[in-house]
């Protein structure tokens, strides 16, 4: 049964100002909308909205790896959160958050790296997702409180998911919902580091597919030990490897792949197929 309040607010169709059917958009007066919900004791937010901040990870096999940038999951989390007016950032992925946090903390919930990781973006609430399967585990802390819960992942669970979620970093009660708590999360800045290692720049990478490619192709060489994403200026990408043999080593591996073509010392350029 609807509520008194809501029909009230629904019979006051004057607070229309404009409807736009050619681009299917309607416009109301904000002040007076929000006046009459006040006046209706309804929950009215303010224009000033938490922003959460989503870590995904995929874990297979005793094998856990950054989910891809504007990967599916995080756009239809992206979609259902901006409709629920909750601004989401993904992290940058770069080498500060790359010696912050290893995939492997993120799956293991190590609260230390992901506060170290997270402090740095000034999010109002950080949610973890780990991905096994077709099944999401999730970690939320907001509010000085944490919660851990389970979603699988197709579209209208994801949607669910976010809903949920929304209702919690906006205040909204959600009394009954699953899901159980643990202490919250501090967060305190990351310090800078530059790590020892051979540094590399290759041109051409173009999309978050051939940044996958490359770094994966790198990370699956024996002699590799560590590869950092040291910056990105366009399609140029900084890379520094640590490597067993050190540049030499290097120089050897990156010319056994056609699709790095030198163009400079320690320059290269990336050529899609």
């Amino acid at each position: 049964m609807q509520r008194p309040s809501v029909q009230t607010l629904l019979d006051n169709a004057s607070l229309l100002q404009q409807a736009q059917a050619d681009e299917g958009r309607i416009g109301f007066d904000p002040v007076g909308l929000k006046n009459l919900m006040a006046s209706l004791e309804l929950p009215v937010l303010s224009d000033d909205r938490p922003q959460l901040l989503v870590w995904l990870v995929r874990a297979e096999g005793g094998q856990a790896e950054l989910a891809e940038p504007g990967g599916a999951i995080f756009r239809q989390l992206f979609d259902a959160l901006r409709q629920r007016g909750v601004p989401l950032q993904q992290p940058l992925m770069d080498l500060t958050d790359q010696l912050a946090l290893s995939p492997q903390d993120l799956v293991n919930g190590a609260q230390g790296p992901i506060q170290e990781a997270s402090a740095r973006y000034q999010g109002d609430a950080v949610l973890v997702g780990v991905q096994t399967g077709d099944e999401l585990s999730w970690t939320l802390w907001w509010d000085g409180r944490s919660i851990a819960q389970r979603s699988a992942a197709d579209p209208l669970s994801l949607r669910q998911f976010a809903d949920l979620t929304a209702d919690r970093v906006l205040g909204i009660d959600v009394s009954g919902g699953a899901g159980e708590e643990s202490p919250a999360l501090t967060l305190e800045p990351v310090g800078s580091y530059q790590p020892e290692g051979v540094e590399i720049e290759i041109e051409g990478i173009a999309s978050p597919a051939a940044y996958l490619d490359v770094t994966g192709w790198l990370r699956q060489q024996s002699a590799v030990k560590s590869v950092f994403t040291a910056g990105q200026s366009g399609q140029t990408l900084k890379l520094i490897i640590q490597i067993d043999g050190g540049a030499q080593s290097l120089d050897g591996i990156l010319v056994e792949n056609p699709r790095l073509m030198p163009s400079g010392e320690r320059r290269y350029r990336w050529a899609d197929l």
